[in-house]
């Protein structure tokens, strides 16, 4: 004699009675429904963690290779910089050294995000608000309006080139005490594969 019927599945629609219940609370649902919904939110939670280590991984390598491709780049522009130093400036090794050091720290900081990088940003991103002008509107008022406007032009392009200017020396500088940190960083992001994004 078969059990009596609680109710009907919310899931798939069956009979539920004592030999099949899976679950009455908070609504009734098979024992078959409750088991593929478990399997299916393990097989969810599997998947989250394969997806999480080939991103990692992902990670890992795309940091791999920019390191590398900066130290490559770095390392030949501060080669250069030292036979540039010694036999075309002529100046002691010791200077040589030194110019050779903030060549491959400051070509790899533009590699990497860091600090240098935002300050020089921060640098070259600026600009100068000049005031609006107020003129007469007639031939010697127009003729002034336009005149200050190209002035105020070449300001401004003489006033970003002077921030740009001011952003890589201070680039340079930064980049010669930073770099081993942001060197210390990179070499921790890799190894954990997280904090960065390149998708």
């Amino acid at each position: 004699m078969s059990s009596e019927i609680i109710g009907y599945c919310t899931e798939c629609g069956i009979a539920v009675n004592e030999d099949n219940l899976g679950t009455t609370t908070p609504k009734v649902v098979c024992n078959a429904c409750v088991i593929a919904k478990e399997e299916q939110a393990e097989r969810e939670r599997v998947e989250a963690i394969e997806s999480e280590k080939r991103k990692k991984s992902y990670n890992r390598s795309q940091l791999r290779k920019r390191l590398i491709i900066s130290c490559c780049v770095s390392g030949a522009l501060a080669v250069a910089m030292f036979f540039v130093a010694l036999f075309g400036l002529k100046v002691n090794i010791g200077i040589c050294i030194g110019l050779t050091y903030v060549t491959f720290t400051f070509a790899s900081s533009l590699f990497i995000d860091g600090l240098v990088r935002e300050m020089m940003g921060w640098f070259i991103g600026r600009t100068v608000a000049f005031p609006g002008l107020i003129f007469e509107f007639d031939f010697d008022g127009i003729l002034w309006y336009f005149g200050m406007r190209i002035l105020f032009a070449v300001l401004g392009f003489l006033a970003g080139v002077l921030f740009a200017i001011i952003g890589v020396a201070l680039g340079i500088v930064a980049s010669a005490v930073i770099y081993p940190f942001t060197l210390v960083r990179q070499i921790a992001l890799i190894a954990k594969g997280e904090d960065e994004d390149f998708d």
